[in-house]
C-alpha cells in the first residue's frame, strides 16, 4: 500500500469539515465544493477545489508533480481557517440582525422627521 500524501491527508481533512459544518456528507470533495455554491465565499471554494485537485492528481506520479506545494498548503490553510471559524449559522444570523437593525435604525428616522414635520406645520 503506497503512502498518503499530505493532498490526500488534506482533502480528508476538509471533507469531515465539510461533512460537520456545511451538512454536504454525500461524494467527493469537488461535488462537496460543487454544493457548496451559496455556503462559502467564492474564494475558500477555489481554495478547496484547489485541494480536490490537487488529492485526485496526489495518486499519479507525473501529475503530482504539476501541484505546487506551497500554494496547496496556502489554500488548505485559507480554507480550514474559514471553515473552522466562527458557526456559519451565527454568521448568517449576525447578518440578518444587522439589516434588520439597519432597517429599524432607518424607520425610527423618519418617523423623528415625520413627527417634525407635523409639529411644524401646526398638525401636533
Amino acid at each position: 500500500m503506497a503512502p498518503r500524501s499530505d493532498a490526500a491527508a488534506m482533502a480528508d481533512r476538509l471533507n469531515v469539515l465539510f461533512a460537520d459544518r456545511l451538512h454536504l456528507r454525500r461524494g467527493p470533495l469537488e461535488l462537496r465544493v460543487a454544493r457548496a455554491r451559496r455556503m462559502l465565499p467564492a474564494a475558500v471554494r477555489r481554495d478547496a477545489a484547489y485541494v480536490a485537485r490537487a488529492a485526485r492528481k496526489a495518486g499519479h506520479p507525473r501529475l503530482e508533480a504539476q501541484v505546487d506545494p506551497q500554494a496547496l498548503s496556502a489554500a488548505y490553510d485559507r480554507a480550514v481557517q474559514y471553515l473552522e471559524g466562527p458557526e456559519l449559522r451565527q454568521k448568517r444570523s449576525l447578518a440578518r440582525l444587522r439589516v434588520v437593525a439597519g432597517m429599524v435604525a432607518n424607520l425610527l428616522i423618519v418617523l423623528a422627521l415625520l413627527i417634525a414635520v407635523l409639529s411644524w406645520r401646526g398638525f401636533l
